[in-house]
C-alpha cells in the first residue's frame, strides 16, 4: 500500500474512533474519570501515523473532515453534529503534532464536543474561544476572520465590514472639508440579486432547516393551536423530501424528530408514524437506498425506526418484494421486533416466499427475544423449496429442543442426503428432549433402505444417536456392536454394523459406553481384528481427557 494510502486510512481509523469516544464522553459526562479509557485506542492510532509524519492537518467542512483532500470522517449536517460546530464557530483547519498527549487529547474532546441535542441552552464559548483558552502546544488550528459576524450576518458580511473600516481609515486621512460626508449607507433589505447570491438555492438545505425549526418550536412548547398545522408542515417537508430524492434532508427531519423532547413528541411521533407507514410511503423509502449512494442506508433506517408496532404487515409486504441484502436485513429485523402483527406474514415469507429473503429473515431471528416464538418462526422454513433454506433453519431449531422434535421428523426421510444428515445432526443437540429424539433416529435407521445409503450418512446418524446419550440409544448401539444383524455378506456386513456402532459409542462418551467398548476388546467376543482396534480406539478416546486431545469434540 502506498505510504499516503495507509496514512489517509490511518487518519480514517483515528476519527472514526474519536468519534466513538465523543459519544461515549457524552453518555458519561457525569463520569469524568473514566474518559482517559476512552481515548486510549485513538491517541494509540494517532502516535502510530504521527510517527510517520511530523504533523497531520484535517480540513474541517460543515458535514466532513478531510485529510489531503479525501474525507476521513463524515456526518449529515447537523446542529449537534461535530463537523457543523467546528465549521459554524470558524474553525478551518485542525494540526495535530508529534508529541501528543492523552490530556491534550482530552482537552481538544471537551472542545469538539457537540452540543447536546434538546439540552438546555448553556453559555458555553464558542470553538475558537475554547482551543485559545486550552493553549494546546500538539494542536493547532486556523479559523477564518470574523467567524462571529458571519454566523449572524450571512456570507461576506465581514469582507464588507472590513471594506467599511478601510475605507474610513482613507477619509479620516484625507483633507478636505467634505472627507467625512455620507458616501451612502449599505441596504437594509436584501433584494433578489444578493438573496440569489448570498443565500442558500438547495431545496434540500431549506427542507432542513425549516424541518428542524418545527421540531423546536413543538420541542419548547410553543406551537399552541398550531400543533396540528406544524405536524402536517413537517410531514410534507419529509414526504416531498422522499420524491426529490433529497436523502440527507430527510435523514435529518426523522432523526430529529426521533429525538424530539417535550410534552408533545409522543404525540408528534404518532401522528408522522401513521403517515410514514403506508405502504406506497415506505416503498419510497425503500427506493431511495438503490437510487442514492450518499446516505441511503440510513434513510431507510431512520424510517423504520419512527414506525408504530402495527405496521407490521406493511413491513413484510415490502421484504417480500425486497432483493438487495441491504434493504432486505433492516425490513426483516423491522418486521421480526414488531412481531404480533407481523407474524403470520413472515411465516408466509418464510415458508413459500424468495430464498434471499427467507435467508435474510434467518440471519435477522436473534431480533425475537423469546426461544420458543424463535424455533418456531424458523421451523416455518423447513417446508420451503430451497434446500439452503432448510437447511439453515435446522441449524437455527434446535434452539427449542421440543420444536425440534416435532418439526425434523420429515426431514430425516428427505430426499436430499444433506438435508437429512442436517437434521440429524440438530436432533443430536436435543439433550433435553434425547429419548424421543433417539427413537426418531432409530426409526429412520430402521428404515429398508437406509443401509444402503452412503457410508457418510450412516455415520452422521450413529454419532447423533450416541451424542444424545439416550438409554434408549445406548441399547440399540450395544446390540448392534455385541449381536449385528444377519444376511446376505454376512461377515461383510457384521463388520460394517459393529464399526458404526462404535463410532456411536464414542460419540456417547459415557462410563456405561465405555464399559461396552472394553467389553468389546476382549478376545473371547470373537470381534473381528478391524472392530477390535476401533474399540481400543475409541476406549482411549473417551479415557483421554479433553484438553489434552487438542479440545476437540468428544
Amino acid at each position: 500500500m502506498p505510504e499516503t494510502s495507509q496514512d489517509s486510512a490511518l487518519v480514517r481509523d483515528a476519527f472514526a474512533g474519536l468519534a466513538r469516544a465523543l459519544k461515549r464522553v457524552s453518555i458519561y459526562r457525569h463520569a469524568p474519570g473514566q474518559h482517559a479509557s476512552f481515548v486510549e485506542p485513538v491517541l494509540a492510532t494517532f502516535r502510530e501515523v504521527l510517527s510517520r509524519r511530523p504533523a497531520v492537518t484535517i480540513s474541517v467542512e460543515q458535514g466532513s473532515l478531510t485529510f489531503e483532500g479525501q474525507p476521513v470522517y463524515t456526518e449529515p449536517p447537523r446542529e449537534w453534529g461535530l463537523c457543523f460546530r467546528l465549521h459554524r464557530d470558524g474553525i478551518r483547519t485542525i494540526t495535530f503534532k508529534s508529541g501528543l498527549s492523552a490530556e491534550e487529547l482530552l482537552d481538544f474532546m471537551d472542545v469538539a464536543l457537540p452540543d447536546s441535542q434538546g439540552g438546555p441552552a448553556t453559555s458555553r464559548e464558542d470553538a475558537v474561544t475554547e482551543l485559545w483558552k486550552a493553549d494546546l502546544a500538539s494542536i493547532e488550528y486556523t479559523a477564518i476572520a470574523g467567524y462571529r459576524i458571519e454566523e449572524h450576518g450571512g456570507p461576506g458580511f465581514s469582507q464588507a465590514v472590513e471594506a467599511l473600516i478601510e475605507r474610513v481609515q482613507e477619509m479620516t486621512q484625507a483633507s478636505g472639508s467634505d472627507a467625512l460626508t455620507d458616501h451612502g449607507a449599505p441596504p437594509l433589505l436584501w433584494d433578489d440579486a444578493l438573496r440569489k447570491k448570498n443565500d442558500s438555492q438547495s431545496w434540500g438545505e431549506l427542507a432542513r432547516r425549516a424541518a428542524l425549526t418545527v421540531l423546536r418550536i413543538v420541542e419548547r412548547d410553543l406551537a399552541g393551536w398550531d400543533l396540528e398545522a406544524l405536524q402536517e408542515t413537517f410531514w410534507r417537508l419529509v414526504d416531498d423530501g422522499a420524491e426529490r430524492g433529497e436523502v440527507l434532508a430527510v435523514v435529518a427531519a426523522l432523526d430529529g424528530a426521533r429525538r424530539l423532547q417535550g410534552q408533545h413528541a409522543a404525540g408528534f411521533r404518532t401522528a408522522l408514524s401513521r403517515k410514514m407507514m403506508d405502504e406506497k410511503r415506505l416503498a419510497r423509502a425503500v427506493e431511495l437506498v438503490g437510487l442514492s449512494d450518499k446516505g441511503a442506508a440510513q434513510i431507510l433506517a431512520s424510517w423504520l425506526q419512527l414506525l408504530p408496532a402495527e405496521a407490521g404487515p406493511n413491513i413484510a409486504s415490502a421484504l417480500a418484494t425486497a432483493t438487495r441484502g441491504d434493504v432486505i436485513a433492516p425490513l426483516a429485523h423491522a418486521a421480526l421486533v414488531r412481531l404480533g402483527t407481523s407474524r403470520a406474514f413472515v411465516e408466509e415469507i418464510l415458508h413459500r416466499g424468495p430464498a434471499a429473503v427467507s435467508l435474510g429473515i434467518l440471519a435477522q431471528l436473534g431480533a425475537v427475544q423469546a426461544v420458543r416464538p424463535r424455533a418456531e418462526l424458523a421451523a416455518a422454513a423447513l417446508g420451503h423449496p430451497e434446500t439452503r433454506v432448510r437447511a439453515e433453519a435446522m441449524r437455527i431449531v434446535p434452539i427449542e429442543p421440543q420444536v425440534a422434535v416435532e418439526r425434523l421428523r420429515p426431514l430425516l426421510e428427505d430426499a436430499d442426503p444433506q438435508l437429512r444428515m442436517t437434521a440429524a445432526d440438530a436432533l443430536s443437540s436435543c439433550i433435553s428432549v434425547a429419548e424421543p429424539a433417539a427413537l426418531l433416529l432409530i426409526r429412520a435407521m430402521s428404515r429398508p433402505d437406509f443401509e444402503q445409503r452412503e457410508r457418510e450418512e450412516l455415520v452422521v446418524f450413529h454419532r447423533a444417536l450416541g451424542r444424545l446419550q439416550s438409554t434408549t440409544g445406548h441399547s440399540y448401539l450395544a446390540e448392534r456392536l455385541a449381536h449385528p444383524k444377519k444376511g446376505f455378506l454376512k461377515k461383510r456386513r457384521n463388520e460394517q454394523e459393529q464399526l458404526l456402532a462404535v463410532q456411536g459409542l464414542a460419540e456417547e462418551a459415557t462410563l456405561r459406553s465405555l464399559r461396552i467398548l472394553e467389553d468389546g476388546m476382549v478376545p473371547g467376543r470373537g470381534h473381528p481384528p478391524s472392530v477390535v482396534n476401533a474399540c481400543r480406539a475409541a476406549a482411549l478416546r473417551i479415557r483421554t481427557p479433553r484438553g489434552a486431545r487438542g479440545g476437540g469434540n468428544q
